[in-house]
Protein backbone atom coordinates (compact mmCIF):
# COMPACT_ATOMS: atom_id res chain seq x y z
CA UNK A 1 0.00 0.00 0.00
CA UNK A 2 1.00 3.35 -1.25
CA UNK A 3 2.29 5.63 2.26
CA UNK A 4 0.63 9.03 2.45
CA UNK A 5 2.45 11.89 1.41
CA UNK A 6 2.46 14.57 4.90
CA UNK A 7 1.26 17.77 3.55
CA UNK A 8 3.00 21.37 3.91
CA UNK A 9 0.82 22.90 6.29
CA UNK A 10 0.57 26.83 5.52
CA UNK A 11 -1.26 29.70 7.00
CA UNK A 12 -3.19 32.24 5.20
CA UNK A 13 -3.60 35.63 7.32
CA UNK A 14 -6.02 38.31 6.50
CA UNK A 15 -8.72 40.42 8.24
CA UNK A 16 -10.40 39.97 4.90
CA UNK A 17 -12.73 36.86 4.80
CA UNK A 18 -12.86 36.66 0.74
CA UNK A 19 -9.22 37.08 0.50
CA UNK A 20 -8.51 34.15 3.35
CA UNK A 21 -11.30 31.71 1.49
CA UNK A 22 -9.63 32.61 -1.99
CA UNK A 23 -6.04 31.82 -1.31
CA UNK A 24 -7.37 28.83 0.65
CA UNK A 25 -9.24 27.26 -2.13
CA UNK A 26 -6.12 27.70 -3.95
CA UNK A 27 -3.14 26.62 -1.66
CA UNK A 28 -6.13 23.43 -1.11
CA UNK A 29 -5.98 23.23 -4.85
CA UNK A 30 -2.07 22.68 -4.84
CA UNK A 31 -2.40 20.00 -2.65
CA UNK A 32 -1.44 21.96 0.44
CA UNK A 33 -2.82 22.03 4.28
CA UNK A 34 -4.37 25.04 4.92
CA UNK A 35 -5.33 27.25 7.93
CA UNK A 36 -6.45 30.75 8.24
CA UNK A 37 -6.53 33.75 10.71
CA UNK A 38 -8.23 37.01 10.79
CA UNK A 39 -5.22 38.77 11.90
CA UNK A 40 -1.37 38.95 13.74
CA UNK A 41 -2.70 37.93 17.06
CA UNK A 42 -5.01 35.23 15.68
CA UNK A 43 -2.45 33.83 14.07
CA UNK A 44 -0.05 33.85 17.02
CA UNK A 45 -2.25 31.93 18.89
CA UNK A 46 -2.64 29.27 16.35
CA UNK A 47 0.98 28.97 15.55
CA UNK A 48 1.83 28.63 19.09
CA UNK A 49 -0.34 25.65 19.16
CA UNK A 50 0.74 23.67 15.72
CA UNK A 51 3.08 25.78 13.90
CA UNK A 52 2.82 25.56 9.95
CA UNK A 53 5.31 25.43 8.10
CA UNK A 54 4.52 28.96 5.95
CA UNK A 55 3.07 31.80 6.99
CA UNK A 56 1.70 34.15 4.16
CA UNK A 57 0.27 37.31 5.54
CA UNK A 58 -1.43 40.49 4.91
CA UNK A 59 -0.10 43.41 6.36
CA UNK A 60 -1.82 46.10 7.24
CA UNK A 61 -4.84 44.28 9.99
CA UNK A 62 -6.01 45.24 13.04
CA UNK A 63 -5.35 43.76 16.67
CA UNK A 64 -1.60 43.04 15.25
CA UNK A 65 -0.60 43.75 11.77
CA UNK A 66 1.88 41.50 9.76
CA UNK A 67 4.66 43.22 10.57
CA UNK A 68 4.46 43.19 14.11
CA UNK A 69 3.93 39.49 13.46
CA UNK A 70 6.92 39.02 12.02
CA UNK A 71 8.32 40.65 14.48
CA UNK A 72 6.84 38.62 17.32
CA UNK A 73 7.94 35.36 15.57
CA UNK A 74 11.77 36.48 15.24
CA UNK A 75 11.86 37.58 18.78
CA UNK A 76 10.68 33.77 20.13
CA UNK A 77 13.13 30.93 19.67
CA UNK A 78 11.11 28.24 19.02
CA UNK A 79 9.15 30.41 16.02
CA UNK A 80 12.08 32.27 14.39
CA UNK A 81 12.60 29.66 11.83
CA UNK A 82 8.93 29.64 10.22
CA UNK A 83 8.74 31.36 6.72
CA UNK A 84 7.16 34.68 5.66
CA UNK A 85 5.52 35.64 2.59
CA UNK A 86 4.24 39.21 2.68
CA UNK A 87 0.90 39.76 0.49
CA UNK A 88 -0.78 43.00 0.90
CA UNK A 89 -2.82 45.78 -1.25
CA UNK A 90 -1.43 48.41 0.88
CA UNK A 91 2.15 48.27 1.38
CA UNK A 92 3.77 49.21 -2.19
CA UNK A 93 6.97 51.73 -1.38
CA UNK A 94 10.61 50.86 -1.40
CA UNK A 95 10.33 51.30 2.60
CA UNK A 96 8.23 48.61 3.25
CA UNK A 97 9.72 46.36 0.97
CA UNK A 98 13.07 47.22 3.29
CA UNK A 99 11.23 46.76 6.37
CA UNK A 100 9.90 43.20 4.83
CA UNK A 101 13.19 42.22 4.12
CA UNK A 102 14.61 43.55 7.57
CA UNK A 103 12.24 41.58 9.22
CA UNK A 104 13.31 38.22 7.17
CA UNK A 105 10.10 37.68 4.92
CA UNK A 106 11.03 35.93 2.01
CA UNK A 107 9.14 37.16 -1.03
CA UNK A 108 6.48 40.17 -1.23
CA UNK A 109 3.07 40.02 -3.33
CA UNK A 110 1.17 42.35 -4.36
CA UNK A 111 -2.82 41.36 -4.04
CA UNK A 112 -4.88 40.33 -6.92
CA UNK A 113 -2.49 39.00 -8.88
CA UNK A 114 -2.56 35.64 -10.82
CA UNK A 115 -2.30 32.76 -8.45
CA UNK A 116 0.99 30.82 -10.74
CA UNK A 117 3.58 33.67 -8.94
CA UNK A 118 1.93 33.14 -5.63
CA UNK A 119 1.85 29.03 -5.96
CA UNK A 120 6.03 29.14 -7.30
CA UNK A 121 7.35 31.33 -4.31
CA UNK A 122 5.34 29.34 -2.23
CA UNK A 123 7.07 26.39 -3.35
CA UNK A 124 10.29 28.28 -3.59
CA UNK A 125 9.78 29.60 0.43
CA UNK A 126 9.52 25.78 1.58
CA UNK A 127 12.43 25.06 -0.51
CA UNK A 128 14.70 26.87 1.98
CA UNK A 129 17.19 24.77 3.54
CA UNK A 130 17.30 24.77 7.32
CA UNK A 131 20.73 26.27 7.41
CA UNK A 132 19.29 29.54 5.39
CA UNK A 133 16.14 29.66 8.48
CA UNK A 134 19.33 29.36 10.60
CA UNK A 135 21.23 32.31 9.35
CA UNK A 136 18.28 34.03 9.55
CA UNK A 137 17.26 33.63 13.68
CA UNK A 138 21.25 34.48 14.08
CA UNK A 139 21.04 37.49 12.16
CA UNK A 140 17.92 39.16 13.58
CA UNK A 141 18.40 40.02 16.54
CA UNK A 142 21.43 42.46 15.63
CA UNK A 143 18.60 44.20 12.79
CA UNK A 144 15.64 43.90 16.00
CA UNK A 145 15.68 47.70 17.42
CA UNK A 146 16.33 48.93 13.67
CA UNK A 147 13.43 47.08 12.56
CA UNK A 148 10.87 47.99 15.36
CA UNK A 149 12.02 51.43 14.77
CA UNK A 150 11.38 51.45 11.01
CA UNK A 151 7.94 49.61 11.48
CA UNK A 152 6.49 52.26 13.43
CA UNK A 153 7.58 54.76 10.69
CA UNK A 154 5.98 52.65 8.29
CA UNK A 155 2.36 52.23 10.32
CA UNK A 156 2.63 55.93 11.25
CA UNK A 157 2.77 56.23 7.44
CA UNK A 158 0.14 53.68 5.94
CA UNK A 159 -2.22 55.35 9.16
CA UNK A 160 -1.52 58.97 8.26
CA UNK A 161 -2.33 58.27 4.38
CA UNK A 162 -5.75 56.42 5.53
CA UNK A 163 -6.85 59.07 7.49
CA UNK A 164 -5.89 61.66 4.24
CA UNK A 165 -8.49 59.25 2.19
CA UNK A 166 -11.05 59.23 4.57
CA UNK A 167 -11.08 63.06 5.05
CA UNK A 168 -11.61 63.55 1.75
CA UNK A 169 -13.89 60.74 1.17
CA UNK A 170 -15.96 61.97 4.01
CA UNK A 171 -15.40 65.62 2.03
CA UNK A 172 -16.85 64.07 -1.11
CA UNK A 173 -19.70 62.43 0.85
CA UNK A 174 -20.55 65.63 2.46
CA UNK A 175 -20.62 67.58 -0.67
CA UNK A 176 -23.34 64.76 -2.05
CA UNK A 177 -25.31 65.53 0.84
CA UNK A 178 -25.07 69.33 0.77
CA UNK A 179 -26.26 69.62 -2.82
CA UNK A 180 -29.18 67.04 -2.27
CA UNK A 181 -32.63 68.81 -2.50
CA UNK A 182 -34.35 67.05 0.64
CA UNK A 183 -33.33 67.84 3.94
CA UNK A 184 -31.26 65.21 5.47
CA UNK A 185 -30.11 64.77 9.29
CA UNK A 186 -27.53 62.40 10.74
CA UNK A 187 -28.30 61.61 14.36
CA UNK A 188 -26.22 59.57 16.97
CA UNK A 189 -28.27 56.72 17.36
CA UNK A 190 -25.68 56.32 20.92
CA UNK A 191 -27.13 58.54 22.69
CA UNK A 192 -30.15 58.58 24.40
CA UNK A 193 -31.68 62.19 23.59
CA UNK A 194 -31.00 61.64 19.79
CA UNK A 195 -28.58 65.28 18.88
CA UNK A 196 -28.14 65.36 14.94
CA UNK A 197 -24.15 65.60 14.10
CA UNK A 198 -25.06 66.65 10.35
CA UNK A 199 -27.45 68.74 8.79
CA UNK A 200 -27.28 69.79 4.56
CA UNK A 201 -28.07 73.20 3.96
CA UNK A 202 -31.32 72.03 2.42
CA UNK A 203 -32.82 71.25 5.90
CA UNK A 204 -32.17 75.22 7.11
CA UNK A 205 -34.16 75.97 3.89
CA UNK A 206 -36.93 74.27 5.34
CA UNK A 207 -36.73 74.69 8.47
CA UNK A 208 -34.90 78.00 9.64
CA UNK A 209 -32.85 75.75 11.95
CA UNK A 210 -28.94 75.43 12.14
CA UNK A 211 -26.92 72.88 13.41
CA UNK A 212 -26.18 74.25 16.66
CA UNK A 213 -30.16 74.72 16.55
CA UNK A 214 -30.39 71.06 17.62
CA UNK A 215 -27.82 69.80 19.31
CA UNK A 216 -30.31 68.19 21.37
CA UNK A 217 -33.71 66.01 21.15
CA UNK A 218 -34.22 67.27 17.14
CA UNK A 219 -37.69 65.67 16.67
CA UNK A 220 -39.17 67.53 20.37
CA UNK A 221 -37.48 70.39 18.66
CA UNK A 222 -39.38 70.28 15.42
CA UNK A 223 -42.79 69.80 16.52
CA UNK A 224 -42.61 71.93 19.91
CA UNK A 225 -45.27 71.32 21.82
CA UNK A 226 -47.95 69.34 19.28
CA UNK A 227 -46.88 65.49 20.87
CA UNK A 228 -50.07 64.26 20.15
CA UNK A 229 -49.04 62.45 16.93
CA UNK A 230 -48.58 59.34 15.85
CA UNK A 231 -46.25 60.02 13.27
CA UNK A 232 -44.29 61.02 16.24
CA UNK A 233 -44.60 57.95 18.32
CA UNK A 234 -43.74 55.99 15.55
CA UNK A 235 -40.39 58.11 14.74
CA UNK A 236 -39.55 57.81 18.51
CA UNK A 237 -40.02 54.08 18.64
CA UNK A 238 -37.94 53.85 15.36
CA UNK A 239 -35.27 55.44 17.50
CA UNK A 240 -35.04 53.41 19.74
CA UNK A 241 -34.85 50.62 17.97
CA UNK A 242 -32.85 51.44 15.72
CA UNK A 243 -35.14 50.78 12.63
CA UNK A 244 -36.68 51.74 9.27
CA UNK A 245 -39.57 54.43 9.89
CA UNK A 246 -41.43 56.63 7.24
CA UNK A 247 -44.38 58.50 8.59
CA UNK A 248 -45.92 62.18 8.00
CA UNK A 249 -45.63 64.85 11.02
CA UNK A 250 -46.79 68.41 11.42
CA UNK A 251 -43.36 70.34 12.04
CA UNK A 252 -42.55 74.04 12.58
CA UNK A 253 -40.25 75.90 11.34
CA UNK A 254 -37.69 78.35 13.69
CA UNK A 255 -40.13 81.29 13.39
CA UNK A 256 -43.36 79.71 14.39
CA UNK A 257 -44.95 78.59 10.64
CA UNK A 258 -46.56 75.17 10.50
CA UNK A 259 -45.37 72.95 7.77
CA UNK A 260 -46.52 69.15 6.95
CA UNK A 261 -43.24 66.67 6.27
CA UNK A 262 -42.83 62.92 5.26
CA UNK A 263 -40.00 61.98 7.16
CA UNK A 264 -38.54 58.25 6.87
CA UNK A 265 -35.70 57.04 8.92
CA UNK A 266 -32.87 54.65 8.22
CA UNK A 267 -30.02 53.06 10.30
CA UNK A 268 -26.71 53.57 9.52
CA UNK A 269 -24.39 50.63 10.53
CA UNK A 270 -19.99 51.32 11.71
CA UNK A 271 -17.62 49.00 10.10
CA UNK A 272 -18.10 46.82 13.06
CA UNK A 273 -21.59 46.22 12.11
CA UNK A 274 -22.69 48.22 15.12
CA UNK A 275 -25.83 50.82 14.30
CA UNK A 276 -24.24 53.98 15.37
CA UNK A 277 -26.10 57.07 13.44
CA UNK A 278 -29.59 57.14 12.02
CA UNK A 279 -29.85 59.13 8.79
CA UNK A 280 -33.56 61.62 8.50
CA UNK A 281 -34.82 62.96 5.25
CA UNK A 282 -37.38 65.12 5.49
CA UNK A 283 -39.55 66.28 2.46
CA UNK A 284 -42.12 69.07 2.82
CA UNK A 285 -45.43 67.64 2.02
CA UNK A 286 -47.56 71.08 3.27
CA UNK A 287 -48.86 71.04 -0.80
CA UNK A 288 -50.33 67.49 -0.26
CA UNK A 289 -52.29 67.76 2.96
CA UNK A 290 -55.48 69.20 2.38
CA UNK A 291 -56.16 72.76 4.06
CA UNK A 292 -57.16 72.61 7.38
CA UNK A 293 -55.81 68.84 7.55
CA UNK A 294 -55.91 66.98 10.67
CA UNK A 295 -53.65 64.06 9.84
CA UNK A 296 -51.80 62.66 12.95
Amino acid sequence: MRKQQHKQHLLVVDDDADVRSLMQLQLQGAGYRVSTAIDGADALEQIRISAPDLIISDILMPELDGFGLCRALRDDPELTQIPVIFITAHYLEPEDEELAQRLGALYFLIKGADQQPLLQVVKEALAHQAAEKNALALRFPELSELACELHLQRLYAQLSKKVQQLLHSEARYRSILDSLPDSILLIDALVDSYPAVYANPAFYHLSGYQLEDIQGDCLALLVRQDNDQAGLRELYSALRNHSRCATVLRCYRQDGGLFWSEIKISPVANACGEISHLVMVMADSSGRIPQGGNRV
